[in-house]
């Protein structure tokens, strides 16, 4: 059987959009991952997942995380909050 078309929903198309830009944000911290070592200092780190991935690198020491929203802040700390960060 050949498809000559396939036929989504615009629903789906955004929510794989969404994924896409999810994943592009999360790929971007583990790039840049392999390049830091020691303390790192992440300015508006937002809710924390881009402190956690680089506290994952085996070279780095300690993750400090800085944002201006106490929101964001907060739940960087239930969220992502580890030995390290």
């Amino acid at each position: 059987m050949i498809l000559e078309r396939i036929e989504i929903t615009r629903s789906y198309v955004d929510d794989v959009e969404s994924d896409i830009l999810y994943r592009r944000h999360i790929e971007r911290y583990c790039l840049a991952r392999k390049f830091l070592f020691g303390n790192v200092l992440d300015v508006a780190c937002g809710v924390g997942y881009g402190a956690y991935l680089i506290s994952k690198n085996p070279d780095i020491i300690t993750v400090n995380g800085y944002d201006i929203n106490p929101k964001a802040i907060n739940d960087a700390n239930n969220n992502f909050n580890s030995e390290n960060v």
